[in-house]
């Protein structure tokens, strides 16, 4: 008998809650041959981690190594309709994440930790290396299950295509998850009672005051990007010509650049305002890229954050 998953939030058909972005993309039918095949090359990753512990016990160093699995992102399998990864909810947020410290216990642990964050936090506490980073170390929770630990979290996702779910940012709390999008849609959702997120509450009343809560705390947190442009309106030679970007995040004075490309003729790229201004002064199409930087020093890289467009299409008529 073949498996055939149908968990969580499967298939879920009432979206009236959910932003456009879902409905757009609401595949009911699935792909269930897919899931199949994935869960069979993870045997053989099951495989591959026993053989890794077997040859530690064998060397004599299994009790003198921390083991750590994780994957790099959760995936949707149906839930919602929706298929793949880079989405806000939990089958796609959550990533399996497992370690082996010597001396620690067994358990479940229900904190909110981040592979990506925390593990070179922890690793340099074990090395006992002093180097700060953005995460941090979970040597102390490791050790005691009621260490203080953070309370919630933030999270967010930004690329330069222009679909509904290119941008995001979100705060998640023992309880609460809450969502932006670029488009300006919201999503809310009470984890405990409702933990398949199958019913928005950002437009309940009673939640207003929570809600205005956890957005404030999402855009003091906004890294930087450039609001998406599904198109630009056409420019006319001999027409003055004026569009503006617009920022998602990020901390002004801002400087913009074209960063490949080229403008068409008689237009220019306002660096303090982001504005493309002008007079066109020959007809084509013309396709270019644009960065901002901002004025914030981001503490990993020692230099100003930036935020490159993809490449995008302006057309001037005669």
């Amino acid at each position: 008998m073949q498996f055939t998953y149908r968990g969580r939030g499967y298939g879920e058909t009432d979206l009236s809650d959910k932003p456009r972005w879902v409905r757009n993309n609401h595949n009911p039918d699935g792909d269930d041959d897919t899931v199949r095949h994935q869960l069979q090359t993870l045997q053989s990753v099951d495989r591959s981690f026993a053989d890794i512990v077997d040859k530690l016990r064998a060397l004599g160093k299994f009790d003198n190594t921390l083991i750590v699995f994780a994957s790099d992102n959760g995936y949707l399998w149906g839930e919602h309709g929706l298929w793949g990864k880079n989405k806000s909810y939990e089958e796609s947020a959550e990533v399996p994440f497992i370690v082996w410290m010597p001396g620690v216990a067994p358990r479940v642990d229900g904190h909110l930790v981040s592979p990506i964050l925390d593990l070179g936090a922890t690793i340099y506490d074990l090395a006992g290396v002093s180097r700060r980073t953005d995460g941090d170390s979970l040597v102390p929770l490791l050790r005691d299950p009621n260490a203080a630990w953070r309370k919630d979290f933030f999270f967010e996702n930004s690329t330069t295509s222009a679909d509904g779910n290119a941008m995001w940012a979100g705060l998640r709390n023992e309880r609460w998850k809450y969502i932006r999008y670029w488009t300006g849609e919201e999503e809310l959702y009470d984890l405990v009672n409702d933990p398949n997120e199958l019913n928005s509450r950002h437009d309940d009343p009673g939640l207003a005051t929570l809600k205005a809560s956890l957005s404030a705390r999402v855009e003091q947190q906004l890294g930087l990007a450039i609001v998406p442009v599904r198109s630009f309106p056409d420019g006319n030679v001999g027409v003055p010509y004026r569009f503006k970007f617009d920022t998602w995040g990020g901390v002004g004075p801002f400087a913009w650049t074209v960063d490949s490309g080229e403008l068409p003729p008689g237009v220019v790229l306002d660096p303090a305002s982001g504005a493309l201004v002008g007079m066109p002064t020959l007809p084509g199409t013309y396709q270019f890229s644009v960065r901002v930087t901002d004025s914030v020093v981001a503490a990993q890289a020692g230099a100003a954050r930036t935020f490159e467009t993809r490449q995008m299409r302006l057309d001037v008529n005669p």
